[in-house]
C-alpha cells in the first residue's frame, strides 16, 4: 500500500516537474530583402525547450534589416531585448535606423506600441541593451545600403517608461570616431 502511494507521488512530482510554466522566446528576422518586412518571431517554450510559434508571429517591426551583398556576416548582437518587467520588448531595424517597441501580452503575443518604430538617433542600430529604465542603442554606422559619409557610430541612451514607451533624453548621444 505504501509502495503504491510512493510511486504515485513520484509520478505526480515527475509530471509537475516536466510541466514547468511556459516562457517566451523572441528572435529577430533581420529581413532586408523586402523593405518594411523586418520582424520578430515569437515562440512559447514548454519548459523542456520545445518551441511553438505564437499566434500572429512573426510581428512586423515597421522597418528593414541590413544585409551585405556577398556576405553572410551581420556583426550585430542582442537585437531584441526585454524590459525588466517583461511587459515590453525592443528590436532594431538596421537599415531604417529605428527601434521597434512592443507590449508583451499575458499570452506572450506582441502588440506594437504607439509611435513605434522610434528613430535610433544614428545609422544602423546593431545592439540594444537595458539597464533599469535606460535603453542604450549602439548605432554602428555601417550599412552598405546607406550613405554613411558625414556620420559616425554612436551610443544613444533613451529612458523607457514602465509600460515600455520610450523618449529620447537630449544630450545622451556619445559619438565615436569613424573607422574606415
Amino acid at each position: 500500500r505504501y509502495s503504491l502511494v510512493f510511486i504515485a507521488a513520484i509520478l505526480a512530482f515527475d509530471t509537475a516537474w516536466a510541466q514547468e510554466p511556459n516562457s517566451y522566446v523572441y528572435v529577430e528576422s533581420n529581413i532586408a530583402s523586402v523593405p518594411g518586412r523586418n520582424s520578430v518571431f515569437a515562440f512559447t517554450n514548454d519548459g523542456l525547450g520545445n518551441l511553438t510559434a505564437l499566434a500572429g508571429s512573426p510581428y512586423l517591426t515597421g522597418g528593414t534589416g541590413v544585409s551585405v551583398s556577398g556576405s553572410s556576416e551581420i556583426n550585430a548582437d542582442q537585437e531584441v531585448t526585454a524590459n525588466p518587467h517583461g511587459n515590453a520588448i525592443y528590436a532594431g531595424n538596421g537599415h531604417t535606423n529605428s527601434i521597434a517597441a512592443f507590449a508583451v501580452n499575458a499570452d506572450g503575443t506582441l502588440t506594437t506600441l504607439a509611435g513605434s518604430p522610434y528613430p535610433s538617433e544614428g545609422q544602423n542600430p546593431v545592439s540594444i541593451g537595458l539597464s533599469g529604465r535606460f535603453l542604450v542603442v549602439a548605432n554602428k554606422n555601417f550599412d552598405p545600403g546607406q550613405d554613411i559619409a558625414g556620420h559616425v557610430p554612436n551610443y544613444t541612451t533613451f529612458s523607457v517608461r514602465r509600460e515600455g514607451r520610450r523618449r529620447l533624453d537630449p544630450g545622451y548621444t556619445l559619438d565615436l570616431a569613424a573607422t574606415r
